[in-house]
């Protein structure tokens, strides 16, 4: 069976918050996962230039599914954990439990009115039904969500949007033979972008360790359009990385259009 990394999405503010993450927590493991979260971090200082937020941001970039717990209410931190995903892990890496008989706020009422549109819809009460309900749908669903990924990831077409941040990265994972050929490409042609595909150890190589450094793409100047082909070598997990031009105009869409043969 795979191991997978399942990051869990919840609020953490009061007890019951922390009842129900103990629950999930000692469920995934018992079911043969990894679960991630912020709290079982080691204790150590945060670096200056990371906020709590950023942290779990890249908590769940390396993770393989988000699991979300939602109650009355959606935090900030959750609203941009559950993002993330769906960006970087894809919508079928996204799992929902939600509370039964609960009043929920607007940000909650929207996510849950969003989920019935798309996503089979499980309920809760307790933190041992939360329990019961992971053992009972998770592992089908991990199997399920991780097939359909890998097949729809041999043709990948999106548009980011690169107004809100100033860079965006996708974790691929590769096998050996495989062929990809990545195209990067500016709805507008003044704006300008950098872009590159890298095996893990060269993305670590390349990523600065000094948040005022650069990721170190070589040589490479900005331009509206990238492309390129690469053969893999050996299973790997590869990063695409495309970081604006901090000095480029217009419309900051990006169309890519990956392909695996």
């Amino acid at each position: 069976m795979v191991k997978l990394k399942v990051f869990i999405s919840s609020e953490m503010g009061e007890p019951q918050d922390e009842e129900r993450r103990r629950a999930a927590r000692t469920e995934i493991e018992a079911i043969g996962h990894l679960p991630v979260c912020f709290e079982d971090l080691p204790s150590r200082r945060i670096p200056s230039n990371k906020k709590v937020p950023t942290v779990c941001i890249e908590l769940v970039r390396d993770s393989d599914v988000c699991l979300a717990v939602v109650d009355d209410t959606v935090t900030p931190t959750m609203a941009a954990e559950i993002k993330e995903a769906m960006m970087c892990l894809g919508s079928d890496r996204v799992v929902f439990y939600f509370t039964r008989n609960v009043k929920r706020d607007k940000k909650a009422e929207d996510l849950w009115n969003l989920v019935k549109q798309g996503w089979i819809v499980n309920q809760f009460e307790r933190p041992d039904e939360l329990a019961r309900e992971i053992a009972r749908s998770f592992a089908s669903f991990a199997g399920d969500a991780l097939k359909r990924s890998t097949e729809r990831s041999r043709k990948l077409e999106d548009t980011i949007d690169l107004r809100s941040r100033k860079s965006w990265e996708k974790k691929l994972t590769l096998k050996k033979g495989d062929k990809v050929t990545v195209t990067c490409s500016s709805v507008l042609p003044l704006f300008k972008f950098k872009a590159g595909l890298y095996s893990r150890e060269d993305y670590f190589k390349r990523k600065p360790m000094n948040f005022l450094d650069e990721f170190k793409f070589g040589r490479q100047t900005s331009k509206p359009h990238f492309t390129c082909k690469v053969r893999i070598t050996e299973d790997d997990d590869y990063y695409l990385l495309i970081k604006a031009d901090p000095y480029s105009a217009g419309v900051a869409l990006i169309n890519i259009e990956l392909k695996i043969e």
